[in-house]
């Protein structure tokens, strides 16, 4: 879809690591990820506003296989099918879904972070408006972003009670937990209180003793090495 100013561009994002099955590879993860992200008769498990989903075509999913989705109120449904643009698995997969009020793309990744073992799970969304719905964008905006957040609250549970996968919303949920001063500052030998006067810089909640004074320039220096790059 060609990006316009009229287009919506609206994103998520999960962290899924193993769960209570602690051997399983960053591998492992994208394939039971991806058996549920590919289940279109369980799609109304983890995707509030569809009702049912059905595969209108034989043989196995791939580009160009279409799926008939069912959504909104049950007294009054709407279907669209939902058109796969991209396919590879256990990686992506895109869709596009035609109406006469807008065009929608939507797109499913799984990213692995070898550094920590977890994988992203990226949920994109891009909107084209059409005619006088292009005044509206920021009531578009709005609304569409509700509803991806709700999807992904919704997804979440789901992952881990059928996939038994570990999910936070921040990889900072996925790291050790250890101190700045343990990951970033291994020069740093000790903390003292905060009246503490011998060698010593203050931090926002604590104090950090450089040890020696007369050997504090030199540790300062190698502090401000380290930092440098995060900076």
């Amino acid at each position: 879809m060609t990006t316009t100013q009229a287009n919506l561009k609206i994103s998520q994002q999960i962290w899924l690591a193993s769960g209570s099955n602690k051997n399983l590879t960053v591998a492992d993860q994208a394939q039971r990820a991806w058996q549920l992200l590919t289940d279109f008769q369980n799609w109304q498990k983890w995707q509030p506003n569809i009702l049912s989903a059905s595969r209108t075509d034989g043989g196995g999913p791939g580009r160009g296989s279409t799926v008939l989705v069912v959504s909104g109120n049950s007294r009054n449904p709407s279907n669209k099918t939902w058109k796969i643009s991209y396919w590879e698995p256990p990686q992506r997969i895109d869709f596009i879904v035609q109406s006469p009020k807008m065009r929608l793309a939507y797109s499913l990744r799984l990213e692995p972070e070898t550094a920590v073992a977890t994988l992203a799970l990226l949920l994109e969304l891009e909107i084209e408006l059409k005619g006088i719905r292009k005044l509206l964008k920021p009531v578009y905006l709005w609304c569409y972003r509700r509803k991806s957040a709700q999807l992904r609250k919704c997804l979440r549970p789901v992952l881990v009670r059928e996939q038994r996968l570990s999910c936070h919303y921040s990889i900072s949920g996925l790291l050790p937990k250890i101190s700045c001063s343990q990951r970033f500052l291994p020069m740093v030998q000790s903390r003292t209180p905060a009246n503490a006067t011998n060698g010593c810089f203050l931090s926002t909640s604590h104090v950090m003793h450089l040890g020696n004074p007369r050997k504090s320039t030199a540790k300062l220096i190698m502090l401000i090495d380290t930092l440098t790059p995060l900076l």
